[in-house]
């Protein structure tokens, strides 16, 4: 190998080790390969990015899921992901996302100076109208509530309670009459305690006194006729 091919080898080496190292140059604002800004214009993954010249003030919009519409103060900005700049600082923007099958979803947001914000949203999926959660029922009111104050208040009866009590008083009533009937009858069976003057006009004539000698002698005690005859009739009517 003769020198002029090693110095060329040698040559070709430097170039690549400078290229290397030295970085490209800035890329100009407004030249074709700048990034573009406009809403319009997307790359492949939907991404805007900021130029380097210009407000970055702004949106950062995310989703889940992604390819969500994005809507800004009403006006359609294409789909998440998405970056959206130029946007006037300390004003209120209001964003929506939609996407069919789901749950619309909005949020307000202030830009700020020269900051990118993220919006970055979950939409819920749309539930079906089969599946659809019953409508509520108005509520039961307790007839305890709502009531004047000078009402006394609403007793809850039980009809089983009702019946055995009545049941319960029906047997004890009739128990109660039993025993009085029972306790009565023997009252009037039992032997009534003899009165004196009958004891006195009956051990008499046991002895063998006449009627009249007996009556003689209660007379002159103060016993009067008819009580010593209203005796006699009892004493001979019981024999």
């Amino acid at each position: 190998m003769n020198s002029k091919m090693l110095f060329s080898l040698f040559f070709m080496l430097l170039i690549s080790v400078v290229a290397a190292v030295i970085p490209a140059p800035p890329v100009i604002p407004g030249s074709p390969d700048s990034p573009s800004t406009d809403p319009d214009n997307d790359d492949d993954n939907g991404d805007q990015t900021p130029g380097s010249g210009g407000s970055i003030t702004g949106f950062i919009f995310e989703s889940v899921p992604r390819g969500v519409s994005v809507y800004l103060d009403g006006a359609y900005k294409g789909e998440t992901r998405r970056v959206i700049v130029g946007l006037r600082a300390g004003q209120d923007y209001e964003i929506i996302y939609e996407k069919e099958g789901y749950v619309p979803q909005s949020v307000t947001k202030t830009a700020e100076p020269n900051r990118l914000l993220l919006v970055n949203l979950t939409l819920s999926t749309e539930q079906p109208e089969q599946f659809a959660p019953p409508a509520a029922q108005p509520p039961v009111q307790n007839p305890r509530q709502n009531q004047p104050a000078d009402t006394p208040p609403v007793t809850e009866s039980n009809p089983t309670w009702a019946v055995f009590l009545w049941i319960v008083l029906g047997m004890v009533l009739i128990g109660g009459l039993a025993v009085f009937l029972i306790v009565g009858k023997k009252t009037s069976t039992a032997q009534v305690p003899m009165h004196p003057l009958h004891h006195y006009i009956q051990s008499s004539l046991s002895s063998g006194y006449d009627p009249m000698r007996i009556k003689n002698a209660l007379l002159q005690t103060g016993w009067q006729p008819q009580q010593i005859d209203s005796a006699f009739r009892q004493i001979y009517g019981g024999r």
